[in-house]
């Protein structure tokens, strides 16, 4: 799937989510494997604003099922608004620690001791993360419809290796998993496990 399908694909995606329109450019970057940077914006319906990163390198070697599944998240992300509450706690987390660093390692020592003592194992912020992850799966799947190619993207993406981290967050500078790629495929499956899809399959057209 070249970079002008990949943007026909997310446009249709968008609107099979139910935005109404909006600007959505999907550019090369190869500072990731893809990410997505927006937000839906409510005037009349909803409507959608930002960019979709694919680095186009190391997906060149991806099925087109692993792209619909990768664009699809990728434009959940944006329709469900997630960078609003990961943008929190960045602010967040930056206050705590006091506009000198001050309170580094106070604040990294709460966040350790929510992992060792939370039932989560996490921080709130992981958590987010972590949660995100699983509803934009779960949002892509019911945008394609195809929850095998979901999971064979999921594996391919760690190499075949599911105990490697799918998502990480950062404790005394060291990147912490949020969840290993086990996790994250089995809550997906978890989650269609006797129910239909919610949306109907679109069709790609370019």
């Amino acid at each position: 799937m070249n970079l002008k399908e990949m943007q026909s694909y997310a446009e249709q995606a968008m609107s099979a989510l139910g935005s109404s329109g909006g600007l959505l450019v999907v550019v090369s970057d190869k500072r990731t494997v893809a990410g997505a940077q927006g937000i839906i914006i409510n005037f009349n319906g909803p409507h959608h604003i930002g960019r979709i990163l694919v680095n186009e390198e190391y997906c060149s070697n991806f099925t087109d099922s692993d792209m619909r599944f990768i664009l699809a998240h990728e434009c959940s992300h944006i329709y469900l608004n997630h960078i609003i509450s990961t943008l929190f706690w960045q602010l967040f987390e930056q206050w705590l620690k006091g506009e000198n660093n001050e309170y580094y390692l106070a604040v990294e020592g709460l966040k350790a001791a929510f992992k060792i003592f939370s039932g989560e194992k996490l921080p709130p912020n992981a958590v987010t993360l972590r949660n995100q992850e699983y509803d934009a799966d779960e949002s892509a799947v019911n945008l394609t419809g195809d929850l095998n190619s979901a999971v064979e993207c999921l594996k391919r993406l760690v190499g075949y290796d599911l105990n490697r981290q799918s998502h990480g967050w950062e404790l005394f500078g060291n990147v912490v998993p949020a969840m290993t790629m086990e996790e994250r495929i089995a809550e997906l499956q978890r989650r269609f496990t006797g129910r239909s899809l919610r949306y109907s399959p679109f069709q790609i057209r370019w």
